[in-house]
């Protein structure tokens, strides 16, 4: 069963000493575990995270530090948990705190509940997850730069980003320029098991407005001749 948790909104203000404390009744599989950080729906993986795993393996205490209202106004996790049964219904506890400009704690709460559903063939689908990409007009990008922004993991195969391959690429042109606007990329990875999961990402193409002007300049040699 996929859960997310840890969803907080600081676009009123500066927040710092944040911490994410989640609670599961099942043990959570560790190498299924994404954090994502920044504005909303413009989330990016959080490199090197701080995490603190109970020692039942069923928590873990994320420390996020500062969530600046500008930039990483919003952290997410999502995670699997190991149930044991399709008659498991598990439960999630999260909360989230953080200390605001005066040093006043404030807090979110928060309680999900799921039942996991097999495919049709008894087995996990794999997580793919893709970030959104901003670049100007002049610039070029190739497949392989396209594939970067993926990410894939199954509960049995383990990190399976290698298998992921490009479904749509939403008339965005490869190792060319592209047209001012947006450009929707479809992904999709399947496991050992048979089972395909997909996700998209938007690449945002703006107008590069850089240009130079310059003018022809005629000197009379001397010594107090200047040019800038």
């Amino acid at each position: 069963m996929k859960f997310t948790a840890g969803y907080f909104n600081t676009s009123s203000s500066d927040y710092t000493d944040g911490v994410l404390k989640v609670n599961s009744d099942y043990v959570i599989d560790q190498k299924s575990i994404v954090i994502s950080i920044g504005r909303i729906g413009s989330y990016t993986a959080m490199l090197n995270p701080n995490i603190v795993w109970d020692a039942d393996g069923k928590g873990f205490t994320l420390n996020i530090g500062s969530l600046p209202r500008t930039g990483n106004n919003s952290v997410a996790v999502t995670f699997f948990v190991k149930t044991a049964s399709i008659n498991d219904k598990p439960t999630l506890n999260s909360v989230l705190t953080a200390l605001d400009p005066s040093g006043a704690a404030t807090s979110v709460n928060g309680t999900a509940h799921g039942k996991y559903v097999p495919t049709s063939n008894g087995s996990f689908t794999p997580n793919i997850t893709a970030s959104d990409k901003t670049i100007y007009s002049t610039q070029k990008l190739s497949e392989s730069d396209l594939l970067a922004l993926a990410t894939a993991k199954d509960q049995t195969d383990g990190d399976i980003s290698k298998n992921i391959t490009i479904k749509e690429i939403g008339g965005f042109k490869l190792d060319d320029t592209n047209a001012a606007g947006t450009y929707t990329i479809a992904y999709a990875v399947t496991n050992s098991s048979g089972n395909t999961s997909t996700t998209t990402s938007t690449i945002t193409v703006k107008a590069d407005q850089t240009s130079t002007k310059a003018k022809d300049s005629t000197l009379v040699a001397g010594p107090d001749t200047k040019w800038n």
